[in-house]
């Protein structure tokens, strides 16, 4: 039986695991929803979330420190204009739509800001991984992420020290997407590799063309 600090992590724990397990139970495409037979993702960056939060403290900050008074009244003006100007640059970078899209007939993702196509690659260069970061001296806890090429990554999960329950997870969103599932370490026997980058041979250039 744990009690204190550590019943309250193993409390963490296991809701981050049941509650990854409920999301994949409701959705079997988790995170993304299926339209038109390609997998679709929409979020907002969280920068949006940070510049709001900054937004309103450099407000509240700012309306304080008028109704103040100081001796050297522009000591700290410099401070709540950049904050002021940090936060509404967070605001509008976070505030356009991502949209990433799978899509297996064309054997390609596509990755978009508002209606803005920022990339599009093949399905080797997107894929669900597995982290890992160490808390205190020896104990490893883990994240599943979903990450790519010339896309943001995102959390699938809250960090676990359930290895073994985690990667089933993992592993079971990847097959779901069709998608590559690696491992924490970067080699390892547990990947689960589905698509491989293109190599282009050069044995029948080099047949064609011998060395003079």
């Amino acid at each position: 039986m744990t009690i204190g600090i550590f019943g309250t992590w193993d409390h963490q724990f296991n809701a981050t695991e049941q509650a990854l397990t409920d999301k994949i139970k409701n959705n079997p495409c988790y995170p993304f929803t299926i339209v038109k037979d390609v997998f679709v993702l929409e979020y907002l960056h969280e920068n949006i979330w940070k510049g709001s939060l900054l937004l309103i403290a450099s407000t509240i900050g700012t309306a304080c420190y008028m109704n103040m008074e100081f001796g050297d009244h522009h000591k700290y003006t410099g401070f709540l204009v950049f904050s002021m100007c940090l936060s509404l640059w967070l605001v509008c970078s976070g505030a356009f739509r991502r949209r990433l899209v799978i899509d297996h007939k064309k054997k390609e993702y596509r990755y978009y800001i508002h209606t803005h196509l920022r990339h599009r690659g093949p399905l080797h260069q997107i894929y669900i991984r597995m982290i890992a970061q160490k808390s205190g001296q020896v104990l490893l806890m883990y994240k599943l992420m979903l990450n790519g090429y010339k896309i943001e990554e995102r959390e699938l999960s809250g960090f676990s020290e359930k290895y073994e329950l985690l990667e089933c997870q993992g592993r079971r969103i990847a097959t779901k997407l069709n998608l590559n599932y690696f491992d924490y370490q970067d080699t390892s026997k547990r990947h689960l590799v589905i698509h491989r980058p293109k190599i282009i041979l050069s044995a029948n250039n080099d047949r064609n063309n011998p060395p003079v």
